[in-house]
């Protein structure tokens, strides 16, 4: 399934990662300077957010506009190394 990519608000990255930490997914929260970045991992199902089907994996994160704000940007997939990509740059130390 094709890649989904879209920019989302600070509330509707709360409300998202609330609902699956409720739900006892597996979620990582990477701190950044402005926002954090999140990394959830979905695994096969049937849910949708809005009309949108949800992949095996989201990933939350944060788009640098200036020094001054940042957006943030959600993608669903089901690419693995993409989300192993995103994974080991986050949460390096």
């Amino acid at each position: 399934m094709k890649d989904y990519r879209t920019k989302i608000s600070s509330q509707q990255a709360n409300s998202i990662t609330s609902y699956f930490i409720e739900n006892d997914y597996d979620v990582v929260c990477a701190e950044g300077s402005l926002i954090d970045n999140y990394l959830i991992k979905v695994g096969e199902n049937n849910l949708k957010l809005g009309k949108v089907k949800l992949r095996k994996y989201i990933i939350i994160i944060g788009k640098y506009l200036n020094e001054w704000s940042s957006t943030l940007e959600m993608i669903l997939t089901d690419n693995e190394e993409m989300f192993e990509s995103f994974h080991d740059k986050l949460t390096e130390v």
